[in-house]
């Protein structure tokens, strides 16, 4: 079998290894898309309910005159959303029942047929679907649930027929088919059919990023991984920036799915912009085209093809035919070696934490007073600066204490949050 990582070094780094990293640096990117679109497509709105004794055609979210009309929240300092105070009958006030003696504070009543009057108006799924008021803010915060719950059907799930079918086309697949879902997502005529396409469209999304990530790694020398690592990370956050940015201007739901979607089907172009996995194909008795895509490189990288002793198409032979049992076997190797099984279980457990530490303050920092958009903008930038921790550690080999001062420094942020 070919010494893949030995060719590379030997035609060193190149056009092609910038192209790859522009080309998979656009795909992660586009993976953040899906994690981060439904804080704004099932978003719980400040709104409240109309008084027809006191508001006008334009009326604004809280004038002077709200907290005599409706109860306020202890926690929060917000009006409520869905009740008032029970108008009293009697003598008009200098020509109007808009005055403290008009209502009695004593008696709260519901008020769902007066209709709305919103803070900053947005068409949600809320708004469309009639999920308005506190009883029916379990169904908004369960679209986070299911997206989450989708991702993490998908991760292993995408992982295996990566394994089956190829990286390349696992990649193309997943975010062509996630864009596609996601448009008809956007055509949802209820809430039952908004929440099956949300589980769909995770499942399938939550592939993108680490078969990218691995397609990635390949083509970059084995002591320059850290950094190429680095630099694509930078893309992942612009992701969630141009969804915040998009929505920042357009407040339809619909509209905004399409829009940040639609350009997830270029990525069928794929097919024939990227080469598949090398390693993938060795492990496939696929030696002449791990071959050929090598030869490539050379050509754009206009370095010459070293001379490669190609004795070994019996042992290409012998993977291809023993793949299967390889495959089914991996599961019992990694439990039966101590030393691996527990490390991926910390791994696990790390990633785990972490993902739901970063996800738990991107989604919650739109709850904070101010714009939800311009909120969620720098919760997501953050991310970059500590980018450049990671560049500082290339090639140091103390990731372990760097991932530990990571976990530290997050936890003590927490306890103060």
């Amino acid at each position: 079998m070919v010494d893949i990582d030995k060719v590379l070094i030997s035609l060193g780094m190149g056009r092609y290894q910038f192209m790859g990293c522009i080309l998979f640096g656009l795909m992660i990117m586009y993976s953040n898309v899906s994690p981060v679109t439904y804080v704004f497509t099932a978003s719980d709105l400040k709104y409240r309910c109309k008084i027809p004794e006191c508001d006008k055609e334009e009326s604004t979210y809280e004038p002077e005159w709200l907290r005599f009309t409706m109860p306020y929240k202890n926690d929060t300092n917000q009006p409520r959303k869905c009740q008032r105070y029970a108008a009293l009958s009697g003598p008009l006030v200098n020509g109007t029942r808009c005055s403290s003696d008009g209502f009695n504070v004593s008696v709260v009543e519901w008020c769902y047929e007066n209709g709305w009057v919103f803070e900053d108006f947005e068409e949600t799924i809320g708004t469309e679907f009639g999920l308005m008021c506190e009883d029916n803010k379990w169904k908004l915060s369960m679209v986070g649930t299911i997206n989450n719950f989708g991702q993490f059907i998908g991760i292993p799930m995408s992982g295996i027929i990566a394994d089956r079918y190829g990286r390349k086309f696992t990649m193309v697949f997943c975010a062509a088919t996630s864009a596609a879902l996601a448009i008809i997502q956007s055509f949802s005529t209820s809430y039952l059919m908004f929440m099956i396409l949300e589980l769909l469209s995770s499942t399938v999304s939550s592939g993108i990023y680490t078969v990218t990530f691995i397609l990635a790694m390949e083509l970059f020398l084995p002591h320059q991984r850290v950094l190429y690592y680095s630099i694509l990370e930078c893309f992942l956050p612009i992701g969630s920036i141009l969804v915040a940015y998009t929505a920042k201007y357009v407040r339809d739901w619909r509209l905004l799915l399409q829009l940040v979607n639609i350009p997830g089907l270029l990525f069928l172009s794929y097919f024939w912009l990227t080469e598949e996995s090398m390693r993938w194909l060795e492990s496939q008795g696929k030696h002449d085209k791990v071959i050929n895509t090598l030869k490539k490189i050379a050509a754009v990288n206009n370095k010459p093809f070293p001379n490669l002793n190609i004795n070994n198409q019996t042992q290409s032979m012998e993977c291809l035919e023993n793949k299967d049992a390889k495959f089914s076997g991996i599961l019992k190797d990694i439990i039966r070696s101590p030393t691996i099984f527990w490390r991926m279980i910390r791994c696990s457990y790390v990633w785990i934490a972490v993902t739901l530490v970063y996800y738990g303050l991107t989604i919650s920092s739109t709850d904070i007073a101010g714009r939800q958009v311009s909120e969620l903008l720098v919760s997501v930038v953050r991310r970059d600066p500590c980018l450049s921790v990671e560049l500082v550690d290339n090639g140091r080999h103390v990731q372990k204490n760097v991932t530990e001062l990571y976990v530290r420094v997050k936890w003590r942020h927490l306890r103060h949050v």
